[in-house]
């Protein structure tokens, strides 16, 4: 168990790193240029972005409860 704990961890490390740490660029480098698109909002064009944020996360959530009720997650 030890053992195979071991490699798991050895394979993780290896084979997971690299991607993790080229994901999380990506998202760096996104959250950057969101941000700075964001900064450049007009107050109105914030208030439409931050309704279309909320959105997303009501239907993320509506989405996972979906699937947590034995759906797909894509009945709407």
């Amino acid at each position: 168990s030890s053992a195979a704990s071991d490699v798991y961890k050895r394979q993780l490390d290896d084979s997971t790193k690299a991607a993790i740490c080229q994901a999380y660029d990506t998202v760096d480098e996104a959250c950057t240029d969101i941000i700075g698109i964001y900064e450049g909002m007009s107050e109105r064009e914030h208030r439409a972005f931050d309704i279309g944020e909320a959105y997303g996360k009501i239907c993320s959530t509506r989405d996972k409860l979906d699937k947590l009720r034995g759906g797909d997650g894509n009945e709407h």
